[in-house]
């Protein structure tokens, strides 16, 4: 894996990510008024979060492909440190879902 395909693999990630964010806002804002219109939102919130996984599982895959090179630590450093940044706000996205 080199380092502008997990640049790519972050960016689409973060771009996840914002969206649930969104998507989970937008429900809450229209739950009162319009719950058909909520629900839609909360449920592309659930997509958002699902591809964003999905990203997150293929980064996970592609760092353990160069296990045993000197590229590894490397990749695993990133990964580490954009984890623990990433992870703190899908939680809070998770849970804004969860209780809606």
């Amino acid at each position: 894996m080199d380092f502008s395909k997990m640049k790519h693999i972050q960016c689409q990630i973060d771009e996840e990510l914002e969206g649930a964010c969104d998507y989970i806002d937008c429900a809450y804002a229209w739950k009162d008024e319009d719950m058909e219109w909520a629900e839609m939102y909360r449920n592309m919130a659930k997509q958002e979060m699902d591809h964003m996984n999905m990203l997150h599982m293929m980064a996970v895959r592609e760092i353990k492909k160069v296990s045993g090179t000197p590229e590894y630590e490397v990749m695993k450093n990133i990964y580490n440190y954009l984890h623990e940044r990433l992870m703190e706000k899908a939680d809070k996205v998770q849970r804004k879902i969860s209780e809606f």
